[in-house]
């Protein structure tokens, strides 16, 4: 699978209105979010999640929930070789995910995240 269906899996999981159960939450298994961040996307139980999926850690860092619609616009923009947009990214890292989670969701490099949020940079 590709990162933007990972993106739009935990979208879908964050916004439901009911729980998630944990064998939903098995569907962000292998992508590109660390054990924590699948439990702070769907509700479930950190220590379940390590409990049942310990060999399938990756990365951590801080990620907003709240921010994955705005990820799923960056990601969008990377994948068809468009400038990121300043707007979009100022406002997932003003509401608390790292630019190098930001990065790493949205293929770039975490200096390039940087670059974009930088006025001297000349983006906008």
């Amino acid at each position: 699978m590709r990162v933007l269906d990972y993106l739009q899996i935990a979208y879908e999981l964050y916004q439901r209105e009911g729980p998630v159960l944990p064998h939903e939450a098995k569907r962000l298994i292998g992508g590109p979010f660390s054990l924590k961040q699948i439990s702070d996307i769907t509700g479930v139980s950190q220590r379940w999640l390590k409990n049942a999926y310990k060999d399938n850690e990756r990365p951590g860092g801080r990620l907003n929930p709240a921010t994955l619609g705005d990820i799923i616009h960056l990601r969008y923009l990377t994948d068809i070789g468009a400038r990121l947009d300043r707007g979009s990214v100022w406002k997932v890292v003003s509401q608390g995910t790292s630019t190098k989670v930001l990065a790493r969701l949205i293929g770039k490099r975490p200096g390039e995240v940087e670059a974009v949020l930088d006025p001297r940079s000349g983006r906008a």
